[in-house]
């Protein structure tokens, strides 16, 4: 079932084995490999414990698999690489294989900007590498107030919208703020070589998640509404991925323009 070394490319995807090590090129420019996962274990793990979780982008299939490991009752991953779909259907790698084989997960082909429908406990969103280094320039819709509110919209009111980014995105924090009624920070440090590494997760919750309960007392306004900010969680707030996290460790995802596949 594991990928026998010859290389799936097209469309600009390139899916190969090197040395033992499974490595994703999208549009000229090293994506990840599989080395060492953990940003994308911590990127399922910061949505988790959740039922329905909608997934942008496939990647090697590492998020989707830690998502059904964690409980996930129903998984859909919205690839735009038919290609790469394809090479899941038919395990072109054996985690791949396993994640297409689940009859908890749906693999769709598409731009995920066409597919936030629904009631979703979780989005994830890893089509890129954020709004400070794109692969795909069409995909800087994806980091902007309008749709970030529809991905809010589409949760649960204790859902949680996750988005990876290969570095810390102010101007990502700004846009998830004006929208989101909570947004997080969490840290992960990645080391390849003698190189380091900070990832960025953001993780911001709809404004239904801090409604107040309805109270059988109604005493006056100013005894019990605390001012906006009070429940608006300050976006500088950084938590380190193993802090915040449950069995988050520092991930491999080398997309720094200068570095080279492992």
């Amino acid at each position: 079932m594991g990928h026998d070394g010859r290389v799936i490319e097209a469309d600009g995807i390139v899916l190969r084995t090197r040395d033992g090590v499974t490595e994703l090129i999208v549009n000229g420019v090293f994506a990840m490999d599989s080395t060492e996962v953990s940003s994308e274990l911590a990127l399922a793990d910061a949505a988790l414990p959740a039922g329905r979780v909608l997934v942008g982008g496939l990647g090697l299939g590492y998020t989707a698999a830690r998502l059904l490991d964690g409980g996930a009752d129903f998984v859909r991953v919205v690839e735009l690489s038919a290609e790469l779909v394809e090479a899941a259907e038919r395990a072109a790698t054996e985690q791949l294989g396993r994640v297409a084989a689940d009859p908890r997960v749906e693999l769709v082909v598409g731009d995920i900007a066409d597919h936030v429908a629904g009631s979703w406990d979780a989005i994830l969103l890893d089509v890129d590498n954020g709004p400070t280094f794109l692969i795909h320039d069409h995909n800087a819709r994806l980091y902007r107030e309008e749709f970030l509110r529809r991905c809010l919209a589409a949760l649960t009111p204790s859902g949680r919208l996750v988005v990876w980014c290969e570095q810390e995105s102010p101007e990502l924090v700004a846009a998830l703020t004006a929208v989101a009624a909570t947004v997080e920070t969490v840290i992960v440090t990645v080391r390849r070589g003698e190189r380091t590494f900070d990832y960025a997760l953001y993780r911001a919750r709809p404004a239904s998640a801090v409604s107040p309960a309805p109270s059988a007392v109604s005493p006056a306004p100013s005894a019990v509404s605390p001012a906006p900010s009070a429940v608006i969680a300050a976006p500088s707030a950084v938590i380190p991925a193993n802090a915040g996290i449950p069995d988050a460790g520092p991930r491999s995802r080398s997309r720094d323009p200068g570095s080279s596949p492992g």
